[in-house]
């Protein structure tokens, strides 16, 4: 498992003095199957629904394949949504992570718990108001957009819990495989058959840092930098430029000779121009916290 880019945590002695109080807790029993705790947030399988629908019309929009829904995978989803709406309006912040705080259990550990075995990927995000809102900001989000643009997933399950005081928890669980077709959304809170599914083989990456808004602190402000560009003087006339985001990007939008284009990558872009003149071509990101810039400059000579 790839360690997350960015995640919230508290200090080690704090999670251990923790799950020592708990240890004799009989709600903490639920910690270690598919079951929720009595009390946590419950899930609203409409929203839920409205980002499996999300998703696959994203996916369809890119030419990928579309995502059947796995009960297993949409009862891990739903837990984990629970867990983190009731967790961190408990103990703060600190509890936005892939692991629950409580007991530390690992995503693939709760994924086998609710009957699920193979490779997987996970999105989790807090404090979104709409199922809209939320894949705007896990698509505006790189290692977020690369789960929602795997090839190989063929399952989703999701879990929306609203209710909680930091507001609505959200989680995309995807994977490989679909051997549990179901018709409704709604988890099935009955623990798995006592026989444990295959160990789950995580993808690279399997997991994606965090995203939060609300408890999270201030957004990081989105830059952009320019990984490869045309020479400075060439005879070519098409342009590949590349560049990398960072932070939390909302739009990118490019120009070419001050003429706004049509289509702008989040990763780059492609252009065509004329000989015997100069070009000027700028990308653009603005997010919650700024917006930045880069240019590129270069001349195509005309031909001998």
């Amino acid at each position: 498992m790839r360690t997350p880019q960015r995640r919230l945590i508290a200090a080690a002695c704090v999670l251990s003095c923790l799950a020592a109080l708990l240890t004799t807790a009989p709600a903490e029993a639920s910690r270690t199957d598919c079951a929720p705790e009595a009390g946590w947030p419950a899930q609203d399988p409409q929203l839920a629904a409205e980002v499996v629908a999300l998703v696959n019309s994203y996916r369809a929009s890119q030419g990928l394949s579309q995502l059947g829904v796995s009960q297993s995978l949409t009862n891990a989803a739903a837990w984990k949504a629970s867990q983190l709406a009731a967790d961190v309006a408990t103990y703060g912040a600190a509890a936005f992570d892939h692991n629950d705080y409580v007991t530390g259990r690992t995503p693939e550990a709760r994924l086998q718990a609710c009957g699920y075995g193979a490779s997987f990927g996970e999105n989790i995000a807090l404090g979104q108001a709409t199922a809209q809102r939320v894949m705007e900001q896990w698509l505006a989000s790189p290692g977020h957009k690369r789960n929602l643009d795997y090839p190989g997933w063929t399952a989703i399950g999701v879990g929306a819990a609203p209710g909680g005081a930091a507001g609505t928890a959200w989680v995309q669980n995807f994977g490989v495989a679909n051997p549990d077709p179901i018709t409704t959304l709604q988890p099935n809170v009955t623990p798995p058959a006592p026989t444990p599914p295959a160990p789950a083989t995580p993808l690279a990456p399997p997991i994606e840092a965090p995203l939060v808004s609300a408890v999270a602190p201030a957004a990081a402000a989105p830059a952009v930098e320019i990984r490869s560009r045309p020479r400075s003087k060439t005879r070519k006339r098409k342009a590949r430029i590349r560049w990398r985001i960072s932070g939390i990007a909302q739009n990118v939008s490019c120009t070419l000779n001050g003429k706004k284009l049509r289509r702008c990558g989040y990763t780059g872009r492609t252009v065509r121009v004329k000989r015997g003149r100069r070009h000027v071509f700028r990308v653009t990101v603005t997010g919650p916290a700024g917006t930045d810039t880069a240019l590129v400059r270069w001349r195509v000579l005309r031909q001998r």
